[in-house]
C-alpha cells in the first residue's frame, strides 16, 4: 500500500512542480509539506490543520481529496493504537497517583494544605 505522502510527492513530480511553488500557491509554509511527503504528521500544527493541509495539496494536484482524507484517519488511527498499546503505565504506580501527576492537581492540592480559604469577593456595594 502506499503512503499518504508518497502519493502526493509522485503526482507533484509527475507535474513537474516545486514545493517552494505549491507552498506560494497553498501558503503553507513548505517545511510543512516536506513533512507531509515524509508523513511526519507530528510536525505539523495538529488537529484541523493536519487534515486541512494535506486536503488543499490533493485538490492543488488534482487527486481525490476524499480518499486522501480517508487515508489520513486510517493512518493516524494506526499510529495511535499502535502508541497507546506499546505504553503500558508501571504496574508499581498507583494509578490515582499517575492520574494526579498527569493532571497537576497533585501539586495543587500539597501547596494548598493547610491553608485556609478567604471567603469570595463581591463585585457590588452592599
Amino acid at each position: 500500500m502506499t503512503s499518504i505522502g508518497e502519493i502526493l510527492r509522485r503526482e507533484r513530480m509527475k507535474r513537474n512542480l516545486e514545493l517552494v511553488q505549491i507552498a506560494q500557491e497553498l501558503k503553507i509554509s513548505s517545511r510543512f509539506l516536506e513533512a507531509i511527503e515524509a508523513e511526519q504528521f507530528d510536525k505539523l500544527p495538529g488537529g484541523v490543520f493536519t487534515r486541512s493541509f494535506i486536503v488543499q495539496y490533493a485538490r492543488l494536484l488534482g487527486l481525490d481529496e476524499e480518499r486522501i482524507a480517508g487515508e489520513l484517519l486510517r493512518t493516524l488511527d494506526r499510529r495511535r493504537r499502535s502508541r497507546s498499546s506499546s505504553r503500558r503505565p508501571d504496574p508499581r504506580i498507583p494509578r490515582s497517583a499517575c492520574r494526579a501527576s498527569r493532571s497537576g492537581r497533585g501539586l495543587a492540592k500539597a501547596a494548598s494544605a493547610g491553608r485556609r480559604r478567604s471567603p469570595p469577593r463581591r463585585w457590588w456595594w452592599p
